[in-house]
């Protein structure tokens, strides 16, 4: 098997590894969840501007909302507020 196609085997695995499952409210049973992400920047009490990521799980089967979390990136943003 060539090179490339191993790395890309490999890459697979990977994301199949990602795919987390989580008890969705609608169904009622363990379904595989959905991550969305989107990057926000906001003031902590020292007036430091930092980027905070906030991760969004749905069902993968229905949509419906399971949960959310707000996650630091410990970088410090470029920007001006």
């Amino acid at each position: 098997m060539p090179k490339a196609d191993l790395r890309q085997e490999k890459r697979l695995l990977s994301r199949k590894q990602d795919m987390s499952s989580e008890l969705c409210p609608r169904c009622g049973t363990v379904r595989n969840i959905v991550k969305t992400s989107r990057t926000r920047m906001a003031k902590d009490a020292g007036r430091t501007i930092k980027k905070i990521r906030t991760n969004v799980f749905h069902c993968e089967t229905c949509h419906t909302f399971v949960r959310s979390e707000d996650v630091e990136t410990g970088e410090k943003a470029n920007v001006k507020m």
